[in-house]
């Protein structure tokens, strides 16, 4: 049970961050923006997550934590998918979850330490 929480996306997503750490990551499939994503990890290693349990864990925590509130309005707003949403780009920045595939153990490929060389970043 989740107490003593303000009810803001920022400490929802603290306490987020806090509970999977170490079983989410968000990391970066290439240097390409649009290959971040979400990965957990497995007895293998990690892997790419494709099934959206990490909106679900967001929506389960603000389920938790509404239990704890009697404010009607602070309930309705942690039904929202607005908050949901806001929840996931928060703990997507919080040092516990975002990792680079290094960090996850993935090798950097040729053509990402090309791209990394060439803007003048050292991948060994």
């Amino acid at each position: 049970m989740i107490e003593n929480i303000s009810y803001t996306e920022d400490e929802i997503a603290l306490a987020f961050a806090e509970r999977y750490a170490g079983e989410l990551a968000y990391a970066s499939d290439s240097t390409a923006r649009a290959d971040l994503r979400w990965y957990e990890r497995t007895p293998d290693g990690w892997a790419h997550e494709k099934t959206l349990r990490v909106q679900l864990l967001i929506r389960q925590l603000c389920a938790e934590i509404r239990e704890c509130c009697d404010d009607p309005e602070i309930v309705a707003r942690l039904s929202s998918r607005q908050m949901f949403g806001d929840i996931e780009l928060l703990a997507r920045c919080d040092p516990r979850l975002a990792k680079t595939r290094e960090e996850l153990g993935f090798p950097v490929k040729a053509k990402e330490k090309a791209k990394a060389k060439a803007k003048g970043i050292s991948v060994e």
